[in-house]
């Protein structure tokens, strides 16, 4: 039986594999709890993915359906996955930490977080350019809490001043 779909209301919008690696401004769209793959150290353990939905309006050049692409970042999701190991807990503690957790709270100790206390939460992410399977990718190489985001609207040479970076 057919269905109707109505697509008058939704904005066009570039949907691309890969985007130039960099920095970008996203917030946390939603909170996965999955299992590692495979290809893991440890398979089938359980791990935290972020979903992040970029909220820059800015063009870029991407790779789009394996052809070159110029369109809006705006809303493009990436995944940051957080495997729930011993040797990983310290990338777990330290996004926190970079979200706002007091440092105290999530040192030393056992504690239990709601995952959804993550969502709607801005973020800046580092991205770098990547294959995965083949085909071109994306990977989150790191996650920034809200402070870090704040600084990336200011004009570069407030920037540069505040933190000695180019962040």
């Amino acid at each position: 039986m057919p269905i109707q779909l109505d697509f008058s209301n939704v904005e066009s919008r570039t949907f691309f594999d890969q985007v130039p690696g960099g920095q970008y401004r996203c917030n946390i769209f939603d909170v996965e709890m999955r299992k590692t793959g495979p290809d893991s150290k440890v398979p089938g353990s359980n791990m935290i993915v972020l979903v992040l939905a970029c909220s820059e309006d800015r063009e870029v050049d991407g790779i789009s359906n394996g052809m070159s692409t110029r369109g809006s970042i705006k809303g493009q999701r990436f995944w940051a996955n957080y495997p729930i190991m011993p040797e990983s807990m310290w990338k777990l503690q330290e996004l926190l930490v970079r979200l706002g957790w007091p440092a105290d709270a999530v040192t030393g100790k056992s504690i239990e977080i709601e995952p959804n206390e993550l969502k709607g939460r801005e973020v800046l992410i580092a991205v770098e350019a990547t294959t995965w399977r083949g085909k071109p990718s994306n990977n989150v190489t790191d996650v920034y809490g809200a402070q870090m985001a704040e600084r990336l609207k200011a004009p570069a040479t407030q920037q540069a001043a505040a933190t000695g970076s180019r962040f």
